[in-house]
């Protein structure tokens, strides 16, 4: 009993000793990063030149909440410990959702040592030492209760995001790997090497943003465009993306009805049924989308889709599909959210899946194993094909074979 209370203690005094270190190298960068605030604020005409030192103490607080993400995020990308216990209870048929996946935040060892070891030192040192840009900020209001209140629900959240994060991105992984979860021990030495150029990633971030702003300041000004109109423009731009995406979609349907028809028209095939096939773009409508017959020979389709090249179509055995939509910054994975649909249909012919557009990946899942899926792959009773794939199936007479 002795000797396991020992190395329980043990194990808990790592522990605490990485969060100890993990703080200190956080507070180290807030302080190097509350340094770069500009002396001079105004041009000879009275105009800004630099940023108001307001402005540069937000970014640094928002770089040193954006250093300490990053910085708990790479620990547990790194950690073999937690990656062990995931694997555990990760499943490809059920694999843990987002309540599973805060249940098994919370019962970490390592997310508790973080988060009430940080809290601790953020109570014992001054408040400066870690939220020095913050302290500027608020002036005469600065104060280790005003600070730490501030603090302290920001750190908790971040937290949990940081380590939702990489657990979201393990479930997509893994989920889309032959092999499935990936459980190979990670060198020590990684984990210091990528701390390195998060610091690195985030100094260049800390030189670059003000630059950014002041650019963005200084259109303003030319253009004459008040800071609401700007607002009106960003949140604008985010349904015009997606706009976009949705146009593109419909051009490549547009382009595949077109050939299908010059093919029909050449080969003596009737397009007996073209419907609802730009409305599933935006609703998975279960039906015949388009058919086309030639004597004995009718090929039934239904037109699938993710609309992003990027968002992975993953098909089971059972009948249902699943487009993973990822949303990353460069190679950080942000967060995911999953879209799952039946894909079976009610025909009379050959069942065809034609996914328009394509997406780079596709995963067919039987009841033992998941397979990289191509054209030509069966899954159930259908057969899945690209768009000019089918074409060129129908040209050769292959379809299903």
């Amino acid at each position: 009993m002795d000797q396991q209370r020992k190395e329980q203690l043990r194990k808990n005094g790592v522990l605490f000793l990485r969060s100890a270190l993990f703080y200190l190298l956080f507070a180290l960068f807030s302080l190097l990063a509350s340094y770069r605030v500009p002396v001079y604020n105004y041009d000879s005409y009275g105009h800004y030149y630099f940023l108001p030192d307001t402005a540069i103490y937000v970014i640094c607080t928002l770089l040193s909440l954006l250093f300490y993400y990053l910085l708990i995020r790479t620990s547990t990308v790194h950690s073999n410990a937690i990656r062990s216990r995931f694997a555990d209870i990760w499943d490809r048929k059920n694999p843990p959702g987002f309540l599973r996946q805060i249940k098994f935040i919370f019962s970490s060892p390592e997310f508790r040592s973080d988060l009430i070891l940080h809290l601790l030192l953020l109570l014992v040192f001054p408040a400066g030492f870690g939220f020095r840009p913050l302290v500027l900020l608020l002036g005469n209001y600065g104060n280790k209760g005003v600070v730490f209140a501030i603090v302290a629900p920001s750190l908790a959240l971040i937290c949990i995001a940081a380590r939702l994060s990489v657990l979201s991105a393990w479930t997509v992984q893994w989920g889309s790997k032959i092999g499935g979860a990936r459980l190979e021990k990670i060198p020590l030495w990684k984990l210091p090497l990528w701390i390195f150029l998060t610091w690195v990633f985030c100094t260049i971030l800390g030189a670059v943003a003000p630059i950014t702003v002041r650019s963005v300041y200084a259109l303003f000004q030319i253009l004459k465009l008040a800071p609401r109109t700007f607002f009106l423009i960003l949140i604008g731009a985010i349904p015009l993306w997606y706009l976009i995406r949705l146009m593109d979609a419909v051009r490549k349907r547009l382009r595949f009805l077109r050939r299908l028809r010059r093919f029909c028209k050449e080969n003596g095939f009737e397009l007996t049924c073209v419907k609802r096939c730009f409305i599933t773009l935006l609703f998975p409508i279960s039906g015949v989308n388009v058919s086309l017959k030639k004597g004995d020979r009718q090929y039934d389709c239904r037109l699938i889709s993710s609309l992003r090249r990027h968002s992975p179509l993953h098909f089971e055995e059972e009948g249902v599909v699943t487009c993973t939509h990822v949303y990353k910054f460069f190679s950080l994975h942000l967060f995911h959210f999953d879209l799952t649909y039946r894909y079976q249909f009610e025909a009379t012919g050959t069942k065809i899946l034609v996914l328009v557009p394509v997406p780079n990946e596709v995963f067919v899942s039987g009841y033992r194993e998941v397979e990289l899926g191509y054209s030509g792959s069966r899954v159930s009773d259908c057969v899945i094909y690209g768009a000019t794939d089918f074409i060129h199936a129908l040209e050769r007479g292959v379809v299903g074979r």
